[in-house]
């Protein structure tokens, strides 16, 4: 796991390690954050492409008579169809990646206000009875990790 400025920190009390051991996500919010600002660089490269065909054929249309210029204007019109579903393709990634981000986001800020409560409980309760603590707060943690579930199958694929 790539822990960067903008991750939510994992919890580490005693009471959290037990409540979070195999509900904590292992992807970085800022690595997801970075990837989506990769793929939306991508989209406005290709549609900087596009858009430069595009001028390239209103420019060029002049240029070529007949049927050389006919098919020259035919493949320029690929190209920039080309150019215009990679655009597609790469800003669609990169809005997935965004809300993938933002589901991770969720949930981590959500695990950490159930495992803030549960310290604080843990703290408060004899050590004989702890484990009560933890039986109390693991709906919570399954309801939450669900809840992101849900989310993330939400939100448009790629």
């Amino acid at each position: 796991m790539v822990l960067a400025s903008g991750d939510v920190p994992r919890p580490t009390g005693p009471a959290a390690q037990m409540l979070l051991a195999t509900a904590w996500p292992g992807m970085s919010e800022s690595g997801l954050e970075h990837l989506a600002g990769e793929q939306a660089a991508m989209a406005t490269a290709a549609n900087d492409y596009g858009d430069q065909v595009m001028r390239d054929m209103t420019h060029q249309r002049e240029l070529l008579k007949g049927y050389s210029g006919d098919a020259h204007q035919a493949l320029m019109g690929k190209l920039r169809d080309h150019a215009y579903a990679v655009a597609d393709h790469f800003d669609t990634k990169a809005a997935a990646a965004q809300g993938y981000k933002s589901v991770i986001h969720g949930l981590k800020l959500r695990l950490s206000q159930i495992a803030d409560a549960a310290e604080h409980d843990w703290s408060n309760t004899p050590p004989a009875a702890r484990g009560l603590v933890i039986t109390a707060y693991a709906p919570e943690v399954e309801s939450a990790v669900a809840d992101a579930w849900a989310d993330f199958h939400a939100t448009p694929t790629p």
